[in-house]
């Protein structure tokens, strides 16, 4: 009787440990053998690469990095597997392919301040995120907008596809777009001065070595600054009383979304097919600070900046597409009067500064 309780308390002491691994790899079914894949330990890390061609930006413009101190950048990224990889893979990377490394509506990066000086220098300060992630052995692809306070301010959402494919000599082939999606599908540069940058990039860490990605912004908009000169021909000291400069003709919105690669977007399709033009009853923005200024010589003009860094389109000024501008000011008498001007030609780039210099002959005033 004592042999038979001592076998069937080893029958069951064998069945709970069978069950016990029964339970533990019932989880793991169908998982090859290979091991399981962990993280790497590497935080993903990036830096922000200043354009030098990038102009002179000030107040809401973007100039370089320093100008991101406490806001920052949104970023997107997807993970492939390498093609001969058969590790287990878990949790959200577990199919091979993981196309939220950052999120489906992607993570802010912000420019912090480490050393407590009052400025943001990518030497000795950092990008941070939170929650941090792991490099995972693999091939990366990431997209990234600013500026991140912003796009969520504006209520501008960004949609990341993207993927990696591979050639038949297994070299990695990219996919990576990213799509601004704004309210109402409109993006109205008249009413909402946003300097919208985007960047990609791609990283191989197939053997687990890749590093900080670096990604360099291009501008959608264009910069814009308007000067008025005086002038006058009996050479007196006399002062242009300046009330309010009107900037119309150009675009006011272009249709949403936005749509861009690393070497394509849709920005000017959408700008052809605007016609949202400003008019003077709707004009694409009013400076109406007060300016007094004084005569200066018509050879060596010294014009007051009355507009600087207005965000616009970029394009090509025609007739049908002209920067006008109505100039009100006091006269001698104090009646207030117009003068009227416009610019019929000339390319603006995204991403360049146009400065322009009218000079007002005096005595041409009524």
């Amino acid at each position: 009787m004592k042999n038979n309780l001592h076998t069937l308390n080893c029958v069951s002491s064998i069945l709970a440990a069978l069950a016990i691994i029964c339970l533990s790899s019932c989880e793991r079914a169908d998982t090859p053998s290979s091991g399981e894949q962990q993280g790497s330990g590497r935080v993903i890390s990036f830096t922000a690469a200043e354009d030098p061609v990038w102009p002179d930006m000030t107040k809401s413009s973007v100039n370089s990095v320093g100008d991101l101190l406490g806001n920052g950048f949104k970023v997107w990224g997807s993970w492939t597997k390498c093609p001969d990889d058969d590790t287990y893979w878990m949790g959200d990377y577990s199919s091979g392919v993981n196309g939220a490394v950052f999120g489906a509506t992607g993570t802010t990066v912000t420019a912090t301040d480490k050393n407590n000086d009052g400025a943001f220098n990518q030497s000795h300060d950092a990008w941070e995120y939170n929650p941090e992630r792991d490099w995972y052995k693999g091939y990366y692809t990431f997209a990234a907008a600013i500026p991140a306070s912003e796009l969520t301010q504006y209520g501008i959402r960004g949609t990341h596809t993207s993927g990696v494919t591979f050639s038949e000599s297994s070299l990695p082939v990219y996919t990576n777009k990213l799509t601004l999606n704004f309210p109402s599908n409109v993006f109205d540069l008249s009413s909402t001065q946003i300097d919208l940058m985007y960047a990609f990039a791609t990283q191989d860490n197939s053997a687990e070595n890749a590093n900080q990605v670096s990604l360099t912004f291009e501008h959608i908009c264009t910069r814009l600054n308007i000067s008025i000169a005086a002038y006058d021909p009996a050479g007196e000291d006399r002062v242009f009383d300046v009330q309010s400069v009107t900037v119309y003709g150009l675009l006011n919105s272009i249709g949403a979304p936005l749509e861009f690669t690393g070497t394509t977007s849709n920005v000017s399709t959408r700008i052809a097919a605007s016609n949202d033009r400003s008019t003077q009853d709707d004009p694409f923005h009013v400076a109406d600070t007060g300016w007094e200024i004084a005569s200066s010589s018509q050879t060596d003009p010294e014009g007051v900046v009355l507009i600087e860094d207005l965000l616009v389109f970029p394009g090509t000024l025609s007739t049908e597409n002209p920067l006008k501008l109505r100039v009100d000011y006091l006269n001698v008498n104090g009646d207030t009067k117009s003068i009227f001007t416009k610019v019929t030609s000339g390319i603006w780039l995204a991403g360049k500064t146009y400065s322009y210099t009218f000079q007002i002959d005096l005595n041409s005033l009524e």
